[in-house]
């Protein structure tokens, strides 16, 4: 047996030890404070050397993710000593040359731009992020298989690892926008463009960045609508007052309003009038409504859900599409309702029963994956006592019952 072998399992003979013989073990036993068991097997408890030199830390806990990886001959080195002295990335950083292929096997090839992306966005966005930054720069990207583990090139790698604002945009927005916003946020700023060097990454003035990151409202309207047009929405949303002053809160809002209005009768005609409708249907509130001197006004949940395009692209924006459309299939058949319609411009119309449906199963995933669960089924109750609704129990692989109301309590939360 290895030198490193030898000292790994003693130490988790001795993590192993501190459990006490008889002991029943609780969830709080999971937490070991050898550094080589607790590590390996919070993360790869399938692993053989995890079986071979950690069996009492694998098995302390139920609730421990378990994995069934193995080593593949491309995560493998030809040394024994490399997978049955299992060390951790940055931990056993003198065996890292040595063993390049097994550490942890094969995630340090993944790029830590990526998983640093992934850790806090989806990971559609972070594949699309290194194809925008790759496509920018004029570097191309290494063959790789989708979702595989992968290196990229420096530069890439830090648009990614930064976020580079422009780019980030290009994937949330498309090119086009995005430029029209990096316009009128550096002539509402007052301040001038650099020219940009082909091949080097994106830069931008820090209140530009500042103003297309946070999507300010005036400049994101003007990137849609012009300058003229959003100064004098401007005038008809703001409440007169002496001196110069910046935009409240409702002021803001009203001016997003009449843009999204604008924009949904100009994309989708005498149907937008059909999406505001499954809009607020969803949520229970009233759709927009024209006051006497031409200003709408209405409920910003509502607002957004225009903004997208209805209740399929709401849910097409926070989860990849065969989910969403697999979603509509089992609600119309749980429905019994009438096939959905491809309306002008491809707004995906539901019908009202269909669109709730859609809606709840996408708030209850985006809710499990930012809170667990448990919370998810708690802030689901909670919701329904406010609204005197009885608390139901969910069988696994049913769909979720949500009303309007208890929807529009929950959204604000998630």
């Amino acid at each position: 047996m290895s030198q490193i072998a030898i000292i790994l399992l003693f130490l988790c003979q001795q993590t192993a030890f501190s459990f006490g013989a008889g002991l029943e073990k609780k969830p709080s036993d999971c937490r070991d404070t050898k550094r080589f068991c607790h590590t390996l097997t919070n993360a790869q408890c399938g692993l053989r050397v995890a079986k071979k030199y950690c069996p009492e830390t694998c098995q302390s806990c139920d609730e421990l993710p378990l994995s069934p990886e193995t080593s593949t001959p491309e995560c493998s080195d030809d040394r024994d000593d490399c997978e049955d002295a299992f060390y951790i990335c940055g931990v056993y950083a003198n065996y890292e040359k040595k063993c390049s292929k097994t550490c942890e096997l094969c995630p340090a090839q993944q790029d830590d731009a990526i998983r640093k992306c992934v850790s806090k966005n989806h990971k559609d966005f972070c594949y699309k992020l290194e194809s925008v930054c790759s496509s920018m720069l004029g570097v191309p990207l290494p063959s790789f298989a989708p979702g595989s583990s992968h290196k990229l090139p420096p530069n890439v790698a830090h648009c990614v690892s930064s976020e580079n604002r422009m780019a980030v945009c290009h994937v949330k927005h498309g090119s086009d926008f995005c430029y029209k916003l990096e316009a009128a946020c550096a002539r509402i700023n007052n301040v001038p463009l650099p020219q940009q060097t082909p091949g080097s990454e994106y830069k931008l003035p820090e209140q530009v960045a500042a103003c297309m990151s946070k999507e300010e409202v005036m400049a994101v309207c003007e990137a849609k609508h012009g300058a003229v047009q959003c100064n004098s929405w401007k005038e008809s949303c703001t409440k007169k007052r002496k001196g110069a002053h910046e935009l409240s809160g409702e002021e803001k809002e009203c001016i997003k309003t009449q843009s999204v209005m604008a924009t949904c009768k100009s994309k989708y005609g005498d149907h937008c009038l059909s999406l505001q409708g499954e809009c607020a249907g969803i949520y229970g509130v009233p759709a927009a409504l024209l006051t006497k001197n031409g200003i709408y006004k209405m409920a910003s949940i509502v607002e957004s859900c225009v903004d997208l395009g209805g209740t399929m692209a709401t849910c097409i924006s926070n989860h990849n599409a065969s989910q969403c459309y697999d979603w509509e299939r089992k609600c119309t058949a749980d429905e019994n309702a009438p096939s959905s319609i491809l309306a002008r411009n491809s707004y995906h119309f539901l019908p009202p029963a269909v669109a709730s449906c859609v809606l709840t199963q996408d708030i209850m995933e985006r809710c499990q994956k930012k809170f667990g669960l448990q919370k998810c089924y708690s802030l689901d109750a909670e919701c329904k006592r406010i609204f005197g609704e009885p608390s139901v129990s969910y069988a696994a692989g049913s769909l979720y019952r949500l009303s309007p109301q208890v929807i529009g309590c929950m959204v604000p939360q998630i």
